[in-house]
């Protein structure tokens, strides 16, 4: 049916409800609408459907917006609020692609905006839809940072470097600091374990506490003392692994999570808890199920609720990704496929999980293929390609993010054989 078939019957439902005679013959709406095409009922309002954020990131400094329309609507415009800003109206154009894009430059219409959330609304003639828009920072690094240390582990809180290195007869804890242009040890103390170092972290630091796994018979012992103390705290007074194989924590305080993997003992291979950091109140346990043992492990901000979340490495190299809540941790299998999707088959030898481009989310961050990369994380629970931020050698032990010199970007800590690496960030 074409659409003058479409007028033609429109216009002569209309007529045929009117109470007097008007055309005696029949119906002659084509020519009436052929006459008079701009009639209300001659005009066909345009067809509306979905309307969806294609672009869910954009550079701080400018990007293409993209949204995709279904159907056939009259016109599409954005508008942008940042959190108290004036909000900003902005009208896409449809490409031949059928998109409707319009080129942006958040830093030009506010410049005090910082990277982070966008809240916006999409609108067309006859509906709208919220979203989110994430604003970035592209990582730039340049050139590395190093100084000789056979580094076991590391840690960075507070732009502090916290490091536990092996020493010619002895192992001890150190604190390093960026002082331009050098990274700087500022603090060492003897670290007296009584045990071997195995190859997977014993330890982990948050902004308020140290934690430590000490051997417990044939298990372990998590504990936590606050930071600058040597006042432990049971955590798990028993951990029946045989082995550990990973200990993570996120930096931010009250509420955190804890998460230790193991396995040759009759416990669930992956534990993860509900951190007090520092505080007198017990740790919540809770239930959190990955299919095999793992390997690597990370805890970040991969969503915009307040529960920190958890990716773990499978030692076949399968990724996971939990999404905590305040329930407990939860298995995402769509984000789970789509970063071993991005991923591949490569080997990773380390990883962390940090917001790099400070849009809100936490990303992968890991070593392998001798390259440091980065997946950016997006709000649709998928990844982006890996981009490789340096060239390293083969042989990275350890890494940690977090601010190290004086600006806020995100830098990065890496250990190699004998050297301990600081990849500092110059994005503004």
């Amino acid at each position: 049916m074409n659409a003058l078939t479409q007028r033609s019957m429109a216009v002569c439902a209309a007529l045929s409800l009117l109470t007097f005679p008007i055309l005696e013959s029949g119906c002659l709406v084509e020519n009436l609408c052929e006459q008079e095409p701009t009639r209300e009922e001659c005009v066909l309002a345009p067809i509306e459907g979905q309307v969806t954020l294609q672009s869910l990131r954009l550079p701080l400094q400018g990007g293409e917006l993209r949204v995709k329309a279904e159907g056939n609507p009259a016109s599409v415009e954005v508008l942008l609020s940042p959190k108290g800003l004036t909000a900003q109206r902005v009208a896409l154009l449809r490409g031949a692609d059928g998109l409707w894009t319009a080129k942006v430059k958040p830093q030009e219409l506010w410049p005090t905006l910082g990277p982070g959330p966008l809240p916006l609304v999409i609108s067309t003639p006859q509906m709208s839809r919220d979203a989110t828009l994430r604003l970035f920072v592209p990582p730039q690094f340049g050139p590395d940072v190093s100084r000789s240390a056979r580094v076991l582990w590391l840690s960075v809180v507070n732009r502090h470097v916290i490091t536990l290195e092996q020493g010619a007869t002895e192992r001890s804890f150190g604190d390093w600091t960026y002082q331009a242009p050098l990274l700087n040890r500022t603090g060492s103390i003897p670290a007296s374990l009584g045990f071997t170092i195995p190859s997977s972290a014993l330890f982990a630091m948050t902004e308020t506490a140290f934690l430590r796994l000490m051997p417990s018979g044939a298990g372990w012992q998590l504990q936590q003392s606050p930071v600058g103390e040597l006042r432990y705290t049971d955590i798990e007074s028993s951990l029946d692994y045989g082995s550990l194989l990973g200990l993570a924590v996120g930096k931010r305080g009250a509420g955190n999570l804890l998460a230790v993997a193991g396995e040759g003992g009759s416990g669930k291979g992956l534990r993860a808890y509900r951190l007090p950091d520092g505080g007198a109140a017990m740790a919540q346990k809770l239930t959190v199920d990955v299919p095999g043992p793992v390997s690597l492990l990370s805890v970040g901000w991969l969503d915009d609720n307040a529960d920190a979340d958890l990716v773990t490495i499978g030692k076949d190299g399968a990724p996971s990704v939990l999404l905590g809540s305040a329930s407990g941790l939860t298995l995402d299998v769509m984000a789970s496929q789509r970063l071993s999707e991005q991923l591949g088959s490569e080997p990773v030898r380390a990883l962390a999980i940090a917001d790099l481009d400070r849009d809100g989310l936490a990303d992968v961050v890991l070593s392998r293929k001798s390259q440091l990369q980065w997946l950016a994380s997006q709000s649709d629970r998928s990844f982006t390609a890996p981009s490789v931020l340096v060239d390293l050698p083969d042989t990275a032990s350890t890494l940690d993010v977090g601010p190290i010199d004086a600006n806020d970007s995100p830098d990065i800590a890496v250990s190699m054989p004998n050297i301990l690496t600081a990849y500092l960030n110059q994005s503004p």
